[in-house]
């Protein structure tokens, strides 16, 4: 941690985690293999899983939608 990052700290500022972009081309590819490997084919729906959080920040989250 460099003198910097200390001050960000010490003042509250917060940086954006890097993307990972890596990921998202890897759906494709697990899509063409379930195809050819499984033999399931692509539906018209979709669905995204996301890490699970604790019941306090769902709760907080959920009021705020």
């Amino acid at each position: 941690m460099g003198f910097q990052d200390f001050m960000d700290a010490v003042l509250g500022r917060s940086k954006l985690p890097k993307a990972q972009s890596d990921k998202l081309f890897e759906i494709s590819t697990a899509c063409i293999t379930f195809e050819s490997n499984l033999g399931l084919k692509p539906s018209e729906y979709t669905g995204i899983c996301f890490k699970p959080i604790g019941t306090s920040a769902y709760e907080f989250t959920r009021k705020k939608i």
